[in-house]
């Protein structure tokens, strides 16, 4: 095989796979001449993204296990998780005022709202704020 056939060959290859506007697929033919793919970034934990959120948002320790709940009960559930103050303050491990406090500090935040249910029962679900940087608005 001459050298003009292997310029021949990879002039047809590029061409078979080009779309038009581009000059098509670039074969690097002293690489193995295959076009690799990137392997998909593994999917963050819920505290890992909750971690990045509340550096972003300089949050305190105790508001980000609040947080950490909320998401969690979110995610594992798809419900809101119940507003029961004293609940909350025994799994983040504070007082039921610092409870409250993280609780409002969250809705203001945009970190959680407030969804109503058929028979009025409010929960927690994860706000804009959340949603916007995690992409899901």
């Amino acid at each position: 095989m001459s050298t003009s056939d292997l310029g021949v060959a990879a002039h047809q290859f590029r061409q078979r796979g080009a779309q038009p506007g581009t000059r098509g697929p670039h074969l690097n033919l002293f690489s193995g001449g295959a076009v690799t793919k990137k392997a998909a970034a593994p999917e963050l934990t819920v505290a890992q993204r909750v971690g990045k959120f509340a550096e972003a948002r300089k949050l305190k320790d105790d508001t980000t296990r609040v947080l950490t709940l909320v998401i969690e009960h979110h995610e594992r559930n798809g419900t809101p998780m119940p507003i029961d103050a004293f609940d909350i303050a025994q799994k983040a491990d504070v007082s039921f005022d610092r409870a409250c406090v993280i609780r409002s500090e969250l809705m203001r935040a945009n970190a959680v709202r407030i969804s109503s249910g058929v028979w009025g029962d409010d929960g927690l679900l994860p706000g804009d704020a959340w949603d916007f940087q995690n992409g899901r608005r």
